[in-house]
């Protein structure tokens, strides 16, 4: 069984892409270059970044990359540093760029916004939206807010009548996410599963779900596409990701808290192109290394372990068997009771599988 997780096609101009799909979230600006580290097929953006550095339509050929890519407009950046840059100009580079998919300038609520702030941001993102449908691109992926169904739906509602919401983004559910807490978890999911089932046959992808173990969860209840930026982000603290087992330190250092998951070497082995083959006691050191060498070393383990991931996902949908793949993926996790509250709510109601 495979809950409501699904195999298609997302139809592009000159390709299409099976889904579900994992984007990996990088910068150009940044090392690791992932994609010229591994067999990145599918890449995310993010078009400030580019404007900055890189000035060229032709992005691709520019950065040296062959794959799919993502353009994410940059909007959580945006209303973080607040940058001198003319809204219209993220659009306009969008358009002109050779970028596969494109997300629609947005500004991404907090879990702290008033009633009244939230109105406002929501209401501005619409106005933006506004411009990118007058581009009738077919690239474009308008992105939605909202932490409850009602301001969900009333962004759909709004962005149907600019859009054919063929295929769409939802954005801003990073915070909802961290720290985990089951009610509010369980919560939102059901209202993604409402979402989902209401627009079956869009493609929609879920903004900053990529986690080790949330991609499993969005994955499971129907979403077609997740990014990550976790590979990099988690390596920057000396941490790796272990299929199934989610993060870890390397080894143990003074001064970390005794309930801290360490790497069980002896009964671990990684087929990662940084710990394949290699003697323990050698590339341990080199991984646990705060030094830029050892962040990169660990990046790429960690960018390794999500494609790796990504392909055994498909795998076991085609077979049939994901929902079983994912109960020993969830077992013995923080993630696990919500995982069983999701399956046992999708099997009680009997909810479609597309």
């Amino acid at each position: 069984m495979n809950g409501l997780a699904r195999i298609r096609e997302l139809e592009l101009e000159k390709k299409s892409i099976e889904t579900p799909i994992l984007w990996i979230t990088s910068s150009i600006k940044e090392k690791p270059i992932i994609w010229k580290e591994l067999p990145v097929r599918n890449l995310m953006l993010n078009t400030l970044d580019l404007i900055k550095s890189c000035k060229e339509a032709k992005i691709k050929k520019k950065i040296g990359f062959s794959g799919n890519l993502f353009l994410d407009s940059g909007g959580f950046k945006l209303t973080r540093k607040q940058p001198k840059i003319i809204l219209e100009n993220v659009i306009r580079y969008q358009i002109n760029s050779d970028a596969d998919l494109l997300a629609t300038l947005d500004i991404p609520l907090d879990v702290n916004d008033t009633n009244y702030i939230q109105k406002i941001k929501i209401n501005k993102c619409i106005e933006l939206a506004k411009i990118y449908a007058q581009r009738y691109d077919k690239r474009i992926l308008p992105v939605i807010h909202g932490h409850d169904y009602s301001t969900l739906k009333f962004m759909l509602k709004k962005l149907s009548q600019m859009f054919a919401l063929d295929k769409f983004c939802i954005g801003g559910l990073v915070p909802l996410l961290y720290p985990t807490k089951f009610n509010k978890i369980k919560e939102l999911i059901k209202i993604l599963i409402r979402i989902r089932q209401e627009y079956k046959n869009s493609f929609i992808h879920v903004f900053g779900a990529g986690g080790a173990l949330t991609m499993h969860l969005f994955i499971y209840v129907g979403f077609d596409s997740v990014d990550t930026s976790s590979w990099i982000v988690r390596a920057g603290y000396g941490k790796i990701h272990l299929p199934g087992l989610g993060e870890a330190y390397i080894q143990p250092e003074t001064g970390r808290p005794n309930k801290i998951r360490y790497i069980d070497w002896q009964n671990y082995h990684c087929e990662c192109p940084v710990c394949k083959n290699k003697d323990p006691e050698i590339i341990l050191p080199q991984l646990n290394s705060r030094t830029s060498h050892g962040r990169i070393l660990r990046a790429i383990h960690n960018a390794w372990v999500y494609l790796h991931e990504s392909e055994l996902i498909k795998e076991r949908i085609k077979e049939g068997t994901y929902e079983e793949f994912l109960d020993e993926r969830f077992k013995n996790t923080n993630l696990y009771k919500i995982y069983k509250e999701i399956k046992s709510y999708i099997r009680l109601r009997r909810l479609d599988t597309f």
